[in-house]
């Protein structure tokens, strides 16, 4: 029997919350490559790789997307008014 496995970005090490179309960062595990990057806690995640994420299913779609292509995932998120970019090596590409 094949298994069906959907991503989610707490296996690289982020939780992220959702209200009103906006995503922030709910937790981090800091031995994960999401916990390790410059992410904080409350920063709200604006886009990975340039598409903008309004739900953690866009969030997880598109970090999902990352790892199946270039394994690198560039995530722009804000932390009040500073801009915050996080380059984040999720795996290797695959081939």
């Amino acid at each position: 029997m094949l298994g069906l496995h959907f991503y989610h970005s707490s296996e690289d090490g982020l939780e992220a919350s959702e209200e009103k179309g906006v995503v922030k960062v709910k937790s981090l595990a800091t031995k994960l490559p999401l916990g390790k990057c410059e992410l904080q806690i409350g920063d709200t995640v604006e886009s990975v790789n340039g598409d903008r994420v309004k739900t953690r299913h866009e969030l997880n779609r598109l970090l999902c997307r990352a790892i199946v292509t270039t394994g690198i995932a560039e995530i722009k998120a804000f932390r009040g008014k500073e801009t915050i970019i996080a380059k984040v090596k999720l795996a290797e590409p695959m081939k």
